[in-house]
């Protein structure tokens, strides 16, 4: 069994290695936050090799303007989908949650909602 790595980790690492460059190289000049918020034990950072059997895996909140959310997010999160592997560390980069953690998290992902 590989070494256990914690959710704040996973997300970051998963933003850095994959999300940052993305956006960086396919929309660039288009500002961006991006967080890891909502419920569960890994946002707090008191997950453990436990947590990982639900709703667990690389996940973050991507924050745009108004302007640049209605101009840019369907591209975006067009891009994810073509872009992301199916898995990073060994979890799934497409999953739905069994619990919606956004009101507007109504997509097949629920891994990366842009708001």
């Amino acid at each position: 069994m590989s070494e256990f790595i914690g959710g704040v980790r996973l997300s970051r690492l998963f933003y850095e290695e994959l999300i940052g460059p993305l956006l960086r190289g396919t929309f660039p000049g288009v500002p961006h936050a991006a967080a890891l918020l909502g419920p569960g034990s890994e946002v707090l950072g008191y997950d453990t090799a436990l947590s990982t059997d639900h709703d667990w895996g690389p996940r973050l909140f991507l924050f745009l303007t108004e302007p640049n959310h209605a101009a840019h997010a369907a591209r975006i999160e067009a891009a994810l989908q073509d872009a992301l592997p199916h898995t990073f560390y060994g979890f799934p980069t497409r999953w739905r949650r069994s619990q919606p953690i956004w009101p507007y998290a109504a997509r097949a992902n629920d891994g990366v909602p842009i708001l």
